[in-house]
């Protein structure tokens, strides 16, 4: 099966200071298809301690990476990966649970068809000082070819340009600090730097 981003770009949520908060999801996954959530929060840091889950399974979704983004305060970025055993219909409620006292929170999320949910390079992250352009160190070992090769960032506003080769996924700049998701499939053997953290999903084989 060829790997295909399905997301419509509309299930994201931002600019809350809930204890949790709900999403319709935009688009109809099917069984099988993997959802990649990327997270942001402040408040009173735990590790691991944002919760993504679906209202059909109401299984917590897995976190590939927690990373701090702010060098010195409480924003913190983690990232979740859920392949669903089951179809989703559109209109599915996708909740976030960020930190507790948290007064900025935010996620969004992609729907990939075709990928597995094994992390085999990576995930690799980092908290860079604030600036126009944010990198980090680069995946290794290299990509297999055909991976889907994930990068995340948030930041406290603004228009984001993701770097040659990734490409834009779900983002939402409506209010900061701002959880954006960068997802690429990559069909060739080679990786630039992430931005912020990343991780690579070998491509189902069906």
């Amino acid at each position: 099966m060829t790997l295909t981003r399905i997301s419509d770009g509309t299930c994201h949520a931002a600019g809350t200071t809930a204890s949790a908060y709900t999403k319709a999801l935009g688009v109809a996954a099917n069984a099988g298809d993997v959802l990649i959530v990327c997270g942001h929060s402040n408040g009173t840091h735990a590790a691991n301690g944002m919760i993504v889950s679906d209202s059909v399974n109401n299984v917590n979704f897995t976190t590939i990476l927690e990373q701090d983004e702010s060098n010195a305060s409480s924003h913190w970025l983690q990232a979740f990966v859920y392949q669903t055993p089951v179809a989703l219909a559109s209109g599915t409620t996708i909740t976030f649970t960020p930190y507790a006292a948290n007064t900025a929170s935010t996620f969004s999320l992609d729907v990939f068809r075709g990928a597995t949910t094994t992390v085999d390079t990576g995930p690799s992250g980092a908290s860079p000082a604030a600036g126009t352009t944010s990198l980090t160190n680069a995946l290794s070992p290299v990509p297999k070819a055909s991976s889907l090769v994930l990068s995340f960032a948030t930041f406290s506003g603004g228009t984001l340009t993701a770097g040659s080769p990734i490409t834009l996924g779900t983002s939402d700049a409506s209010a900061g600090p701002t959880a954006v998701q960068l997802p690429k499939h990559l069909d060739f053997d080679s990786f630039q730097q992430q931005r912020q953290c990343g991780g690579c999903l070998p491509a189902g084989r069906r």
